[in-house]
């Protein structure tokens, strides 16, 4: 659910039960829409697992959610011996216009399931299918999505007619630049991968460069992302595409990378600002030529500030960075 839209609020934190607070606030009836939200759990509930944990919805009912570790008490989520300190759960809320409703956390007997989505990853695209739409996201192309079938009859089947979204040469995001219209869909992405799959929702992350035209000045000499010099590509990016199971929408977080280092066609910009990183959601790649180096931070998908001052070295606390020239 959009920001702004919904409040949630967590009562009694920490222990169980704990009880979900929604409110709606821009007038709009909610159906089965998907809600995100992160639960921390006391030390002293010595809690390990999530397999008895259970969500029950505004009349008591069990719902279908997903639960997930997100952190544990010093040690890693995968480290199933120390005791959880935060949860995710995902579920499909109903809400009403204006109003509130409360769902609850619970311990005991596990709770449904949601139902799971088919995905197909092969060698030149993922295939995405939620019962209801099937999506279709290429691997060789920077569109966002290739091709989108709707079941608008309901037999799920998906045929000919029900295909709302065809792959095109020119399709997906571009920014002009400089007269130069810059696209995505100019060169493959850098990867394409499927990034989580659980049961209810799955995520396709998609990384690449937006590149001008064969035919348009200061194209790539060779069409990479990881060219350097003046002729760079523009942007990188890094598009996640979140679907839902028996869900027709998708939801998208499109991220624009303005990171690249001195040398790789950053001169245009205030001589005082310079950044590190050169990608999102990810890890960077060091090389041994000085032009070329890359912070290794691994930074999600927050923004990590810009180097701002003169000399050299890395303001307290942040990524290391390369100075400014002179």
């Amino acid at each position: 659910m959009g920001t702004g839209l919904l409040a949630l609020l967590l009562c009694g934190a920490t222990v169980f039960p704990v009880s979900l607070q929604m409110e709606e606030k821009a007038g709009v009836a909610r159906g089965q829409e998907p809600v995100r939200v992160g639960v921390p759990v006391a030390e002293a509930l010595g809690l390990l697992s999530t397999a008895n944990l259970r969500l029950l919805g505004p009349t008591g009912n069990a719902v279908p959610a997903r639960f997930e570790v997100s952190g544990r008490r010093r040690a890693a989520p995968a480290d199933g011996s120390a005791p959880i300190r935060w949860i995710r759960v995902d579920y499909l809320g109903d809400l009403p216009a204006l109003g509130k409703a409360t769902y609850t956390l619970t311990q005991g007997a596990a709770g449904p399931q949601p139902d799971a989505l088919e995905i197909v990853d092969s060698s030149g695209q993922v295939t995405v299918n939620t019962g209801v739409g099937r999506f279709v996201i290429s691997k060789t192309g920077g569109s966002l999505l290739e091709e989108v079938w709707l079941d608008l009859d309901g037999d799920g089947q998906f045929d000919s007619s029900e295909k709302m979204v065809a792959a095109q040469s020119d399709a997906g995001p571009f920014a002009f630049f400089l007269g130069s219209q810059q696209r995505a869909a100019q060169i493959p992405p850098i990867a394409v991968e499927v990034e989580d799959s659980g049961p209810g929702r799955a995520t396709v992350r998609v990384e690449g460069c937006y590149a001008a035209p064969a035919s348009a000045p200061g194209t790539p000499s060779s069409n990479l992302c990881n060219d350097a010099g003046d002729d760079a590509p523009l942007f990188r990016y890094v598009t996640r595409l979140t679907f839902f199971a028996g869900e027709s929408f998708v939801h998208l977080h499109h991220t624009l990378v303005e990171g690249r280092v001195r040398g790789f066609g950053n001169e245009y910009l205030d001589p005082g600002v310079w950044q590190a990183l050169d990608r999102a959601g990810g890890i960077g790649h060091g090389t041994g030529h000085p032009k070329k180096a890359r912070s290794a931070q691994r930074c999600g998908s927050r923004e990590l500030a810009p180097w701002r001052g003169s000399g050299s070295g890395a303001p307290s606390g942040g990524p290391e960075a390369e100075p400014p020239p002179g």
